[in-house]
């Protein structure tokens, strides 16, 4: 049973970067993720983001059988820490697959206020949440370098082994007092495609007019 660490998703990465002539098709996603997110802050800027995946049910499957220690079909709090610490935390090294753009300005150094696992009948759910370095306020985009350009939030895998999705006009909600003027939309990232520019993830994109 493949087990969700560092090592066992660098070696999947690998595989799909330097296989000898069908790298590029041992590449194509393994895992799939189901992404929401709410954005969250006050008096119009973005403090941290609370995010939630749900994992495909193969892959639930996996993580299901290599944590559930008691097999009672959901993860007490011992198989949560576990899970996190053996697991999840490794995702630090990828910047928690969060790629977020004020303006052309790459965001990093995100801290984790908290984190649980839960079994559900529609895959294993991760909720955690990301706490910002810095602030953001998009209505601000001129203080921030990026002269008004919209903050986009997308969370992705470079190499494309996992695809974490946007599924909807619902895969996000806004609580951080956005000003009227501010627009929300998933979108393509143009500017970033992955997967030799083969692909290009969807982002959310918060656009703010003077």
């Amino acid at each position: 049973m493949v087990k969700w660490d560092f090592k066992a998703f660098c070696l999947g990465v690998m595989l799909g970067c330097f296989g000898l002539g069908g790298g590029q098709a041992l590449a194509h996603p393994h895992i799939w993720i189901n992404n929401q997110i709410r954005l969250v802050g006050t008096g119009g800027k973005i403090k941290s983001i609370e995010v939630q995946w749900r994992f495909d049910q193969v892959y639930s499957d996996q993580i299901r059988s290599e944590y559930d220690q008691n097999r009672n079909n959901k993860f007490d709090a011992d198989d949560v820490k576990n899970i996190q610490s053996n697991s999840f935390n490794h995702l630090s090294e990828r910047n928690y697959f969060a790629h977020i753009f004020v303006g052309n300005k790459f965001m990093t150094g995100f801290t984790i206020a908290k984190f649980n696992a839960a079994i559900t009948k529609d895959g294993v759910l991760y909720d955690f949440t990301l706490n910002l370095p810095n602030a953001i306020d998009p209505s601000q985009g001129s203080s921030q370098g990026s002269s008004q350009a919209p903050v986009t939030i997308g969370f992705y895998d470079d190499e494309y082994y996992v695809d974490i999705a946007y599924s909807d006009k619902d895969s996000f909600k806004s609580d951080f007092a956005a000003a009227a003027n501010c627009k929300f939309d998933i979108v393509p990232d143009m500017k970033h495609p992955i997967y030799g520019g083969m692909f290009n993830p969807k982002v959310l994109r918060v656009s703010c007019g003077k």
